[in-house]
């Protein structure tokens, strides 16, 4: 799949999860911050898989490890949906393609 499209589904997929949670409103706070979050981290998962899968085809070699921390409302697992998303990426200093990984 190309980049593109995967961003172009990616917004979609959050589009579709607002809407969703706007319309059962009822469900409360809580419950709307909790699955927004998780909504995000199934996006991310998404996100981590295709760039990975795509690094290996074009490499030939394992794609450089990352952790992805969620921090603020986020890494609470209390994002609202106008929030902006705050995360960290940690990488291995000694990787030396970790910058082109991130990029790609």
């Amino acid at each position: 799949m190309e980049r593109a499209k995967l961003l172009t589904q990616g917004q979609a997929y959050m589009a579709d999860v607002q809407l969703w949670l706007r319309a059962n409103n009822h469900l409360g706070n809580g419950s709307q911050l909790t699955t927004f979050s998780k909504a995000h981290d199934n996006l991310f998962s998404v996100v981590h898989e295709h760039a990975t899968s795509q690094w290996e085809r074009r490499h030939g070699q394992p794609a450089p490890v990352l952790c992805l921390v969620a921090v603020g409302g986020y890494g609470h697992c209390a994002l609202c949906l106008k929030s902006d998303v705050d995360v960290l990426l940690l990488m291995e200093r000694s990787s030396p393609h970790s910058e082109t990984f991130i990029k790609s």
